[in-house]
């Protein structure tokens, strides 16, 4: 047999062997979506497009070259969707809709504390449509502010989960918030937490202090109080929708609490008054801070906020 040349054969790349560092430079992240969004952001930081395609380049048989060529255009942070319109970049919308929302809770606030007066001109049913706390015209406004509070969420959290820099998943909160106000819309359009508290008053007795209120309004409270801590640390970046969020929470308090059996310098018709004026005033407060957040989200940066987990 022919003595093979000493250099006369090329000799593969060893796929055996593995590329230091490369088992743990990923490892921190645990789902295979977080995995890839750390290796994509570490390769634009290196300056290597992620998505620019490979040429290959002129080799020896069994040895494969390629190249990325660089772009010319840098990765952007905004992202960019067809629904845009709907969350615009302009404060004045934002302050228009803020006033229209005032304005349309106003109307049916006016609507029910009138209602005798409007009922000789009109009818028994407008004092079915308007009477309080309970009219069918705010529960369906409350609804369709909490509603519309949790489409915005989904719509945050598709922004924010095309950002590149958020290795803990954190984008994955906004789901269980439109959850959680897609509940609360439900509850508030039909009536279902009145329903659930007399099911409790059903098994429970009776005589507890305020168990009708307390039956629906505790498991409420935690699971908002929850949310609030969590999206407090979430919307850290952009002051606006934070204040709006607390002033959502503060508004619930004190819908809660006018709910409650404790005497107060306040005739039953200034309460009534009082309670559903608080309790819209929270749900536009709440849409405010959602559409505040998603204008955030795909106007500025998909990225989580640089607050330090405590």
């Amino acid at each position: 047999m022919d003595a093979i040349p000493r250099h006369g054969r090329q000799r593969g790349p060893d796929l055996t062997k593995r590329v230091p560092g490369m088992d743990t430079r990923f490892a921190g992240s645990q789902r295979l979506g977080d995995r890839r969004r750390r290796r994509l952001a570490v390769e634009s930081d290196e300056g290597l497009d992620p998505e620019t395609p490979a040429t290959e380049l002129p080799s020896a048989t069994g040895i494969r070259r390629t190249a990325h060529s660089e772009t010319s255009e840098p990765l952007r942070d905004v992202v960019a969707l067809p629904m845009s319109g709907l969350v615009p970049a302009q404060w004045w919308k934002y302050l228009l809709g803020a006033i229209s929302g005032l304005l349309s809770g106003s109307g049916i606030l006016a609507a029910g504390w009138y209602e005798s007066i409007g009922a000789t001109f009109v009818g028994p049913g407008f004092t079915r449509l308007f009477s309080l706390p309970d009219g069918p015209v705010a529960a369906w406004y409350a609804g369709l502010l909490l509603n519309l509070s949790a489409q915005l969420a989904v719509l945050t959290w598709w922004g924010r989960s095309r950002s590149l820099k958020d290795f803990d998943g954190r984008y994955r909160i906004w789901t269980r918030t439109a959850s959680v106000w897609l509940l609360f819309s439900f509850c508030a359009a039909t009536g279902a937490h009145q329903a659930f508290s007399e099911t409790v008053l059903y098994f429970a007795p009776q005589d507890i202090w305020g168990i009708d209120v307390l039956a629906w309004l505790i498991p409420a409270s935690a699971v908002g109080l929850a949310l609030l801590v969590t999206l407090n640390r979430e919307m850290s970046d952009c002051r606006a929708s934070r204040i709006f969020l607390f002033l959502a929470a503060t508004c619930y308090v004190a819908t809660g609490g006018l709910r409650l059996p404790v005497e107060i310098p306040l005739t039953d018709r200034m309460r009534e008054l009082a309670v559903v004026g608080s309790a819209l005033l929270g749900h536009l407060c709440l849409f405010l801070s959602m559409w505040l957040h998603a204008r955030h989200v795909l106007h500025f940066t998909p990225d989580p906020s640089r607050a330090p987990r405590r």
